[in-house]
């Protein structure tokens, strides 16, 4: 190469940052290198906030203790749901049970 020229020197391509193209590069400044785009770049959109895990399992426990409510509701409910008219059941016993009436007997 010869020393007259600079070493720097880009080829003939277009080059692009981020869809933007490069006008001029290679600037030797004291901090670094700098390139000279046709536009300014845009900063990317912020990312979309996550909600936090623990709300997703608070509503989780919170579903399970609705239903189980909704259980124990439907439960007592359906055994202390007095119809119109049940048939009842009685056991018979082979003994009578005797009721003695202490006054009825001293007269």
């Amino acid at each position: 190469m010869d020393p007259d020229q600079e070493s720097s020197s880009p080829e003939n391509k277009t080059r692009y940052v981020n869809g933007k193209t490069i006008v001029n590069w290679d600037y030797i400044a004291s901090n670094g290198i700098i390139h000279v785009i046709s536009e300014p770049l845009i900063a990317p959109p912020e990312p979309p906030s996550a909600i936090h895990a623990g709300i997703g399992l608070g509503i989780f426990v919170g579903v399970v203790i609705l239903i189980i409510v909704l259980l124990l509701v439907g439960y007592y409910y359906y055994r202390n749901n007095k119809g119109l008219f049940h048939f009842r059941y009685f056991k018979e016993t082979d003994e009578q049970q005797l009721v003695e009436n202490e006054t009825y007997d001293e007269m």
